[in-house]
C-alpha cells in the first residue's frame, strides 16, 4: 500500500477498515502530511490481498470484543461522542498490532496500529527479498518520492507507472 497509494510511513499505519473502499479501490488518508485529509487510489491488484487481509483481522476484531478488550484509540471527540465506537469494526486498524498494549494517553491496555519500527523491518526484508541488488539500505518513503522510483521499478519487471495506461474505472473519476 505505501508504493501502490503512495502512502507515507504513518498514513499507512493509521489507516481504519472504514478508510478502504474495495468496490471503488479508493483510501481515505486522515491526518496526513499538514494534517489534511486526502483520498488516494487503491490498486486493483490489491483488492483480493485486502480481502484475505480483512478477513484475518475480522477474526482478531472478534476475539477483542470476546474477550471484553477495550476498543481501539479514536482520534479527537470522537471517544467522548461515540463511547462505542472503538469496539465497532469500521473504526478497527486495518493493520492491528499483534499484541495489546499500553495506551500513554489513558493507560488503557488495549489493540493499537502496527508499530512504525515493525512497518520498517518489514520494507527491509521485502527489499531483501526482491534482490535489489546493491541496495543495503531503503527508506519507506523512497516508495513515495520520485527518486525512489527508479530503485523500485529495476527491480520489476513491469513497466514503469507512467507507461501503464489508467484503467477505465479510475479515468471516470
Amino acid at each position: 500500500m505505501i508504493y501502490g497509494c503512495g502512502l507515507r510511513l504513518q498514513e499507512c499505519l493509521r489507516p481504519r477498515v472504514k478508510d478502504v473502499d474495495l468496490e471503488q479501490c479508493l483510501v481515505t488518508v486522515h491526518g496526513g502530511k499538514g494534517d489534511k485529509d486526502r483520498v488516494t487510489i487503491l490498486p486493483e491488484t490489491l483488492v483480493p490481498t485486502l480481502m484475505e487481509h480483512l478477513t484475518a483481522i475480522r477474526k482478531v476484531h472478534d476475539e477483542d470484543r470476546a474477550h471484553d478488550v477495550p476498543g481501539v484509540e479514536l482520534p479527537q471527540a470522537l471517544e467522548r461522542k461515540y463511547p462505542n465506537a472503538s469496539a465497532e469494526w469500521p473504526w478497527f486498524w486495518l493493520f492491528p498490532a499483534k499484541k495489546l498494549s499500553v495506551d500513554p494517553r489513558s493507560h488503557t491496555v488495549r489493540r493499537h496500529h502496527v508499530f512504525p519500527d515493525n512497518l520498517r523491518r518489514w520494507v527491509k526484508k521485502a527489499a531483501a527479498a526482491a534482490a535489489l541488488g546493491s541496495v543495503t539500505r531503503i527508506a519507506s518513503f523512497a516508495f513515495v518520492q520520485p527518486s525512489g522510483k527508479p530503485v523500485l521499478e529495476a527491480s520489476s519487471s513491469k513497466p514503469p507507472l507512467a507507461n501503464r495506461a489508467p484503467s477505465a474505472r479510475r479515468s471516470s473519476q
